[in-house]
This record gives C-alpha cells, sequence and structure tokens, in this order.
C-alpha cells in the first residue's frame, strides 16, 4: 500500500485533559510515525493547553503546535493547513478518540479510486455519563456528530456528499485549498457559518468524489451536558444559523430573505410541528423536538433579518476563499 504522508490536525480551544487523550490515541497509529505529523492549532486558550502541548513536542518529534488569536475553529483549521506538509489533511477534534487502524484504513479508500478526494469513517460515542434513552435513540446522528445507526455499508464512494463531519475528515491537501477552506463555523460557542458542510459544498463542486469506510473508527467522547434539552435547542438553534448562511450563498437575493422571515419559515415550522407530533404519537421521535425546533427558525430568521439588512454581512457569507480571506469575521452583534 502507497503510504501518502499525512497531516493529522487537531484544533483545540480550553480542553487540556481531553486534548492528552486524543493526542495519545494519535500517537498510537500502526501508520508508522515517518508518515504522519500532528499539528496542534490552539484557538487562543486560556487553561493550561499551552503547558500540554509544549510537554508533548519536547517528546514527539511529529508534533508541532500553532497559536490562533482570532476566536473561530475554521482559522484554527484553516491556518495549521497552511503548515501542513501532508499531501492528506485529516481533521479531527480535541475530543476524539482514534483507534490504532484509523490512518491506515482510511488510506486504503484513496488507493481503490483515484477520484475520492474526501474520506471519513465511523464515529462511536464514548458517553462521559449514562445517557439518556432519549439521546440514544434520537441523538446517534449529526446532532452529536456520529455516524449514523441507521448506516450498515461498509464502504461507500460517491460523487454526492455522504455525511462527512470534520472530526474524522481526510482530504487531498490539493482540493483542501482549491475549495478555499473551511467556512465559519464555531465561534465562541456560536454557529455562524456552515463549517464542514460548506466546505464539502465547494469540494462537490470541483467534481471529486467522497468516501465512508466503516474500518476507519473514532470515538467522540460526549459529555453530559451534552445529553440534555438544553443542548439540544442550542443545537437545533445554531442550525438555524447554519441554513441561513448555507441558503444565502445559494439564493444570494434579499427578495428571498424577505420572504423567509415574514412567512415561509413560519410555514416550514408548522409543517414540521405536525409531521413531529405524528412521529411522536407513532412512537419513531421524541417530544423534545417540538419544544426544540422553534429556535431553528427563530435562529434562521434573526439570520436572515441581519443579512437583509447588513450589506457587509452579505458580502462577508458570500466569501469562498476563507484561507486567503482570514482577515475577515462574522459579526452579527452591534459593536
Amino acid at each position: 500500500m502507497i503510504k501518502p504522508f499525512v497531516s493529522i490536525i487537531i484544533p483545540t480551544f480550553n480542553r487540556s485533559e481531553m486534548l492528552t487523550i486524543t493526542l495519545d490515541s494519535f500517537l498510537s497509529q500502526n501508520y508508522g510515525k515517518e508518515n504522519f505529523e500532528i499539528i496542534i492549532s490552539d484557538n487562543n486558550s486560556t487553561d493550561n493547553t499551552s503547558k500540554v502541548i509544549k510537554s508533548y513536542i519536547d517528546k514527539s518529534v511529529n508534533i508541532t503546535s500553532t497559536f490562533v488569536k482570532k476566536q473561530g475553529v475554521h482559522y484554527a483549521r484553516n491556518s495549521a493547513a497552511l503548515l501542513a506538509k501532508g499531501e492528506i489533511l485529516y481533521f479531527t477534534d480535541d475530543d476524539m478518540i482514534a483507534d490504532k487502524n484509523l490512518l491506515t484504513k482510511i488510506i486504503e479508500v484513496f488507493n481503490i479510486d483515484t477520484r475520492v478526494a474526501v474520506v471519513t469513517g465511523k464515529i462511536t460515542a464514548k458517553f462521559e455519563s449514562k445517557e439518556p434513552l432519549w439521546v440514544r435513540k434520537h441523538l446517534i446522528n449529526s446532532f452529536l456528530s456520529l455516524t449514523d445507526n441507521s448506516r450498515k455499508e461498509n464502504l461507500i464512494i460517491s460523487s454526492e456528499d455522504i455525511g462527512v463531519y470534520s472530526c474524522h475528515q481526510a482530504i487531498k491537501k490539493e482540493v483542501f485549498f482549491s475549495a478555499g477552506g473551511f467556512n465559519p463555523e464555531n465561534t465562541a460557542g456560536v454557529w455562524l457559518g456552515d463549517g464542514e458542510t460548506g466546505l464539502n459544498i465547494k469540494i462537490k463542486k470541483l467534481g471529486v468524489y467522497f468516501a465512508y469506510f466503516a474500518e476507519s473508527k473514532i470515538e467522540h467522547i460526549i459529555p453530559k451536558n451534552r445529553t440534555t434539552l438544553k443542548y439540544l435547542i442550542s443545537r437545533i438553534g445554531n442550525e438555524g444559523y447554519c441554513r441561513a448562511y448555507t441558503e444565502y450563498r445559494i439564493y444570494k437575493s434579499k427578495k428571498k430573505l424577505l420572504q423567509n422571515i415574514v412567512y415561509i419559515n413560519l410555514l416550514d415550522l408548522l409543517i414540521i410541528q405536525v409531521k413531529y407530533i405524528i412521529l411522536i404519537l407513532i412512537g419513531r421521535k421524541n417530544i423534545r423536538f417540538i419544544l426544540a425546533f422553534p429556535f431553528f427558525y427563530f435562529k434562521k430568521s434573526v439570520y436572515e433579518l441581519k443579512l437583509l439588512t447588513n450589506v457587509q454581512l452579505r458580502e462577508v457569507v458570500l466569501i469562498d476563499d476563507w484561507i486567503k480571506n482570514m482577515d475577515k469575521e462574522i459579526k452579527l452583534k452591534d459593536d
């Protein structure tokens, strides 16, 4: 098997204890330490992250780091990518535990089909405390950045985005830069853009392929605070921001923004609430979704109102290349 050099990029913010678990798992890869590097991108942490990073750099020749003061995970990821030596960029997060075969298995897919430019694998949950039944039943999916329980295929190769999350995403470096890097996403706890979704949309336009290989495995550490109604409301609300961002990049219309705010979002909310009532009655959904989804449309409308009234925001949202425009930022609040 051809072993291309891989750059593992780990953005981190105030999770020094989890970071050590993540780093230890990647240092245990059976891919051969001479075939990969780890770049830790410290996104302005205020805990003892810098000391943890230094301790690992002192004992590991293939670990480097960068400090990115501007808050925003896309700044952290894109800045690290500029330093990467690998022809494959592998992106993950600071709350992950990699299987020792992860890199070996993910690289297999690039060797199967040269059209493949993005590969992901199976993401399972490692709950820090016993998860409620409704979480186990309804959130083992994109809500917790996990592989959906319904996915049974071992290998998928497709021209469509097959659900690739940035916590387990390998990308050919040339494709990553051609697409313009990650769009804005989590910024100080608020999702202000469509992150990896936006990146994958841009990658799809390049005509390359996506792949999923279940044998490339990683665990996502899920803290107790992500198994609550409060988290679900926050997550769904942030997705409302993301959807507004993604949709405006498609239609680029103030008229459409106004239509969404005045009546389309409300109509969609009514339809989905009726749908969820039916699904709850037949036992396929939980009542918490009825409580949470109004926040999706509320946040979506808030973002669209900002877009409608702020020409500078509209211009920034339409940026494709966030590597060349890292001086730009999205502001939803007035200074």
